[in-house]
């Protein structure tokens, strides 16, 4: 949000982000709307690895999957046993456990904050 953070979600910036109902929903339960552009794709390996990230890229040949991290790697689809996405959002569900009645006024008041 406001060009902070990293690319493993959409900018929230230009979200109803004064509809609370809407943020309660996406957070209690993330993988309910799995927004495209942002579906983690589990690639399995021929050599028995699980490679996981946001689709960067894909051809023919190769596909290209960015971790939580940044990084980038490109997988050729013949040493590829399977490639799917996964139907579980990245963000962890049960975000707001554990925040006291402060800490979530504080946190949608940041959500509500206009810029």
């Amino acid at each position: 949000m406001f060009g902070e953070g990293n690319n493993i979600g959409p900018d929230l910036t230009s979200y109803e982000r004064q509809n609370l109902d809407f943020w309660i929903h996406a957070m209690v339960n993330p993988s309910l709307e799995l927004r495209e552009g942002y579906l983690n794709y589990v690639a399995t390996m021929n050599d028995g690895r699980t490679v996981m990230g946001l689709m960067e890229d894909q051809s023919p040949k190769t596909v290209a999957l960015r971790d939580l991290n940044g990084q980038v790697q490109v997988l050729n689809r013949g040493e590829m046993e399977s490639l799917s996405a996964s139907p579980i959002s990245l963000m962890p569900p049960a975000l707001l456990n554990g925040l006291d009645e402060t800490e979530l006024r504080d946190f949608f008041a940041y959500l509500m904050k206009q810029q």
